[in-house]
């Protein structure tokens, strides 16, 4: 059994600082994380890729006005591949600073594996026993799928696998009203609509929320965030 004095689980955002800040106070620190790589959900499938995709947006807005002013001669015309592996190499470089060599310099032992309380004080994380005299929980969270009729026979998307698209979807239908839920339609710069999110959770007894989804003839299939429901009209 290994003992730390400060033991964090969670390698996303939070759990890294956290790690960082004991071991600058001269805790010993061990750091798990269930996944292969440290970052988590702000690196991977939230802020960083999200953020990559409005700035593009942007621009590609930007020369539009140029265009309407007579300064370009052409409006903008957009590769939905190049967007995507311009995404990719931003995730890519934020994430190499989160490389387990920087702890690993920094004094932090990184631990890879699911992690379980064997005692206040132990915790497991696959055949290691890890003894911390302080814990720091910080494991994000992960897509809840809502029990919708007919879910499972449609390619629904979650905030996990919706940067994978390889085509610009040719319309979207969020389910979340809120700055987060209608940032989505800024991301793709597609037709989109947002539906209060409050009405679907409190409808989920509900007849209506037990009907399959359909509009105008089209199956909506619908995909998850850790900020809200989204769904996305099938062709």
């Amino acid at each position: 059994m290994t003992g730390f004095d400060v033991v964090v689980i969670g390698g996303g955002t939070a759990g890294p600082t956290a790690a960082l800040a004991a071991r600058h106070e001269g805790a010993s620190v061990a750091l798990v994380e269930r996944e292969e790589r440290i970052g988590g959900l702000c690196t991977f499938f939230g802020c960083v890729p999200s953020k990559a995709l409005i700035e593009i947006a942007q621009t590609v807005h930007d020369g539009e006005r140029l265009h309407a002013e007579g300064i370009l001669d052409e409006r903008p015309r957009v590769r939905y591949a190049g967007v995507a592996a311009r995404r990719d190499r931003v995730v890519a470089e934020i994430a190499r600073d989160e490389r387990e060599e920087r702890f690993a310099e920094a004094g932090i032992e990184v631990v890879h594996g699911e992690a379980s309380f064997a005692s206040v004080n132990e915790l497991r994380v696959g055949d290691r026993s890890l003894q911390g005299k302080r814990f720091v929980l910080a494991t994000g969270s992960a897509p809840l799928i809502p029990p919708l009729e007919g879910l499972d026979g449609v390619p629904f998307l979650t905030n996990q696998t919706v940067f994978s698209l390889a085509e610009l979807p040719g319309r979207l239908l969020v389910l979340g009203g809120a700055p987060l839920g209608w940032s989505w339609r800024r991301r793709f710069g597609v037709s989109a609509a947002a539906s209060p999110w409050s009405r679907w959770r409190s409808g989920y007894s509900s007849a209506r929320s037990r009907r399959p989804a359909r509009s105008r003839g089209a199956c909506l299939s619908r995909r998850e965030s850790s900020f809200g429901w989204a769904l996305r009209l099938a062709r």
